[in-house]
């Protein structure tokens, strides 16, 4: 976990964390914000091979599927 944050870091994540499902245990949730969705979207863009390769070591310990992926945008400041 520790060489998937320095990677998340590396490409301009901050706030990093991952929980445990208190209902599901062994679901883990990783979640991480950018600046902005167009910055997100230039991660996509700069992705490395090395990225690519731990995200694949990763992607072995799902039970299932491949990760499910969620994008959240916080709302425009000021809205009630």
């Amino acid at each position: 976990m520790a060489a998937l944050a320095r990677e998340r870091r590396g490409d301009g994540a901050s706030d990093r964390d991952v929980f445990e499902d208190a209902v599901q245990v062994g679901r883990f949730v990783e979640t991480f914000r950018v600046d902005s969705w167009l910055e997100h979207l230039r991660q996509h863009e700069r992705f490395t091979r090395a990225g690519s390769t731990l995200q694949a070591a990763f992607n072995r310990f799902h039970r299932d599927d491949a990760p499910k992926v969620a994008h959240l945008v916080a709302p425009q400041r000021g809205m009630s």
